[in-house]
Protein backbone atom coordinates (compact mmCIF):
# COMPACT_ATOMS: atom_id res chain seq x y z
CA UNK A 1 0.00 0.00 0.00
CA UNK A 2 1.73 3.34 -0.73
CA UNK A 3 2.80 5.64 1.88
CA UNK A 4 0.39 8.58 2.96
CA UNK A 5 2.47 11.78 4.43
CA UNK A 6 1.94 14.77 4.90
CA UNK A 7 4.46 17.50 3.80
CA UNK A 8 6.06 20.54 5.23
CA UNK A 9 8.71 20.74 2.79
CA UNK A 10 12.16 22.66 3.68
CA UNK A 11 13.56 25.27 1.07
CA UNK A 12 15.43 23.37 -1.91
CA UNK A 13 16.96 25.69 -4.65
CA UNK A 14 16.96 25.46 -8.08
CA UNK A 15 20.12 22.17 -7.52
CA UNK A 16 17.07 19.99 -5.88
CA UNK A 17 14.41 20.91 -8.36
CA UNK A 18 17.14 19.42 -11.42
CA UNK A 19 17.88 16.34 -9.20
CA UNK A 20 14.03 15.73 -8.31
CA UNK A 21 13.39 16.12 -12.25
CA UNK A 22 16.05 13.75 -12.73
CA UNK A 23 15.08 11.37 -10.72
CA UNK A 24 11.18 11.45 -11.83
CA UNK A 25 12.43 10.79 -15.44
CA UNK A 26 14.48 7.40 -14.04
CA UNK A 27 11.53 6.41 -12.26
CA UNK A 28 9.30 6.71 -15.42
CA UNK A 29 11.67 5.25 -17.43
CA UNK A 30 11.60 2.18 -15.10
CA UNK A 31 8.59 2.30 -14.58
CA UNK A 32 7.95 1.54 -18.25
CA UNK A 33 10.77 -0.46 -19.06
CA UNK A 34 8.90 -3.25 -16.38
CA UNK A 35 5.84 -3.26 -17.99
CA UNK A 36 7.47 -4.09 -21.47
CA UNK A 37 5.60 -0.44 -22.73
CA UNK A 38 8.88 -0.22 -24.54
CA UNK A 39 12.32 -2.13 -25.46
CA UNK A 40 14.67 0.44 -24.66
CA UNK A 41 14.31 4.11 -22.85
CA UNK A 42 15.12 5.83 -26.46
CA UNK A 43 11.81 4.31 -27.40
CA UNK A 44 10.08 6.84 -25.39
CA UNK A 45 9.64 10.47 -25.37
CA UNK A 46 9.67 12.31 -22.45
CA UNK A 47 8.25 15.48 -22.20
CA UNK A 48 6.63 18.24 -19.55
CA UNK A 49 2.89 16.83 -18.44
CA UNK A 50 0.23 18.83 -20.29
CA UNK A 51 -3.19 19.55 -18.62
CA UNK A 52 -5.79 18.63 -21.13
CA UNK A 53 -3.63 16.19 -23.16
CA UNK A 54 -2.43 13.91 -19.88
CA UNK A 55 -4.88 14.77 -17.19
CA UNK A 56 -8.19 15.67 -18.64
CA UNK A 57 -8.69 19.09 -18.10
CA UNK A 58 -10.42 21.16 -20.20
CA UNK A 59 -7.75 22.92 -22.13
CA UNK A 60 -3.99 23.32 -21.78
CA UNK A 61 -4.03 26.10 -18.92
CA UNK A 62 -3.01 25.40 -15.73
CA UNK A 63 -6.03 27.45 -14.30
CA UNK A 64 -8.59 26.56 -11.78
CA UNK A 65 -12.12 28.13 -11.96
CA UNK A 66 -12.34 28.04 -7.88
CA UNK A 67 -16.11 28.96 -8.53
CA UNK A 68 -16.78 25.27 -9.51
CA UNK A 69 -15.40 24.27 -5.99
CA UNK A 70 -16.71 24.40 -2.33
CA UNK A 71 -14.77 26.17 0.10
CA UNK A 72 -13.13 25.28 2.75
CA UNK A 73 -13.46 21.76 1.54
CA UNK A 74 -11.17 18.91 -0.60
CA UNK A 75 -12.91 19.37 -3.91
CA UNK A 76 -11.85 16.84 -6.93
CA UNK A 77 -9.68 18.62 -9.86
CA UNK A 78 -8.48 15.30 -11.67
CA UNK A 79 -10.00 12.18 -12.33
CA UNK A 80 -8.07 10.20 -15.17
CA UNK A 81 -7.36 7.01 -16.22
CA UNK A 82 -3.77 7.29 -16.90
CA UNK A 83 -2.90 6.49 -20.86
CA UNK A 84 -1.85 2.54 -21.85
CA UNK A 85 1.21 4.04 -22.93
CA UNK A 86 1.97 6.62 -20.47
CA UNK A 87 3.10 7.06 -17.41
CA UNK A 88 3.00 10.43 -15.90
CA UNK A 89 5.52 11.73 -12.73
CA UNK A 90 4.97 14.83 -10.12
CA UNK A 91 7.52 16.27 -8.62
CA UNK A 92 6.59 19.72 -7.63
CA UNK A 93 3.84 21.76 -7.70
CA UNK A 94 3.16 25.58 -8.06
CA UNK A 95 -0.38 27.72 -6.49
CA UNK A 96 -0.54 31.08 -7.58
CA UNK A 97 -2.61 31.59 -4.57
CA UNK A 98 -1.84 29.44 -2.16
CA UNK A 99 -4.27 31.55 0.61
CA UNK A 100 -6.68 30.18 -1.61
CA UNK A 101 -5.87 26.52 -2.51
CA UNK A 102 -3.92 25.43 0.98
CA UNK A 103 -3.70 21.81 -0.16
CA UNK A 104 -3.42 19.50 -3.11
CA UNK A 105 -3.79 15.55 -1.99
CA UNK A 106 -2.57 12.76 -4.53
CA UNK A 107 -4.49 9.36 -4.76
CA UNK A 108 -4.37 6.37 -6.17
CA UNK A 109 -7.89 5.51 -7.15
CA UNK A 110 -9.59 6.37 -3.98
CA UNK A 111 -6.32 5.86 -1.57
CA UNK A 112 -4.29 8.83 -0.32
CA UNK A 113 -0.90 8.72 -1.47
CA UNK A 114 0.47 12.39 -0.86
CA UNK A 115 -0.91 15.10 0.84
CA UNK A 116 1.35 18.96 -0.24
CA UNK A 117 0.31 22.01 1.92
CA UNK A 118 0.61 24.86 -0.21
CA UNK A 119 1.11 27.41 2.75
CA UNK A 120 4.43 26.02 3.43
CA UNK A 121 8.19 26.94 2.49
CA UNK A 122 8.53 27.60 -1.10
CA UNK A 123 11.56 27.70 -4.00
CA UNK A 124 12.38 30.03 -5.96
CA UNK A 125 13.27 29.16 -9.35
CA UNK A 126 15.32 31.06 -11.55
CA UNK A 127 12.02 32.94 -13.85
CA UNK A 128 11.14 34.29 -9.75
CA UNK A 129 8.24 31.40 -9.35
CA UNK A 130 7.69 29.89 -6.25
CA UNK A 131 7.51 26.15 -5.99
CA UNK A 132 6.81 23.41 -3.55
CA UNK A 133 9.44 20.16 -4.17
CA UNK A 134 8.27 16.91 -3.28
CA UNK A 135 10.64 15.15 -1.31
CA UNK A 136 9.77 12.44 -3.54
CA UNK A 137 7.71 12.15 -6.92
CA UNK A 138 4.49 11.11 -7.38
CA UNK A 139 4.58 8.05 -9.66
CA UNK A 140 1.26 6.94 -11.71
CA UNK A 141 1.52 3.93 -14.20
CA UNK A 142 -0.61 3.34 -17.32
CA UNK A 143 -3.93 2.22 -16.69
CA UNK A 144 -3.88 3.96 -13.16
CA UNK A 145 -6.48 6.03 -11.81
CA UNK A 146 -5.02 9.23 -10.86
CA UNK A 147 -7.27 11.77 -8.75
CA UNK A 148 -5.83 15.31 -7.64
CA UNK A 149 -7.68 16.91 -5.12
CA UNK A 150 -7.44 20.56 -3.87
CA UNK A 151 -8.37 21.92 -0.81
CA UNK A 152 -9.85 25.28 -1.60
CA UNK A 153 -10.80 27.92 1.32
CA UNK A 154 -12.96 30.50 -1.54
CA UNK A 155 -14.94 29.46 -4.07
CA UNK A 156 -15.04 32.73 -6.28
CA UNK A 157 -12.06 33.12 -8.96
CA UNK A 158 -9.34 31.58 -10.49
CA UNK A 159 -6.13 30.21 -9.45
CA UNK A 160 -3.31 29.06 -11.28
CA UNK A 161 -2.34 25.41 -9.94
CA UNK A 162 0.37 23.63 -12.10
CA UNK A 163 1.75 19.79 -11.52
CA UNK A 164 5.34 20.35 -12.58
CA UNK A 165 6.46 16.97 -13.52
CA UNK A 166 6.97 14.82 -16.63
CA UNK A 167 5.63 12.04 -18.71
CA UNK A 168 6.88 9.16 -20.22
CA UNK A 169 5.04 8.36 -23.62
CA UNK A 170 5.76 5.29 -25.81
CA UNK A 171 2.76 5.78 -28.01
CA UNK A 172 4.36 7.49 -30.74
CA UNK A 173 1.94 9.99 -30.85
CA UNK A 174 3.34 13.48 -31.58
CA UNK A 175 1.83 15.76 -29.26
CA UNK A 176 2.00 19.63 -30.03
CA UNK A 177 0.45 22.43 -28.06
Amino acid sequence: MPEKRVYSTPFVGIADLKTLEEDTVSQLVKTMMDLKKVSKPEDLAIRDILPSTDLGLTNETWTVDLSAFTANSWNQWINKTVHDLRAIGIYAVYVSDPNSVTGIKFCLSDTEVKTVITTQKQATIPEGTKVIALPSPVIYSPKESMKVYLYATTATGTADVVLIGKVADASGEVVTV
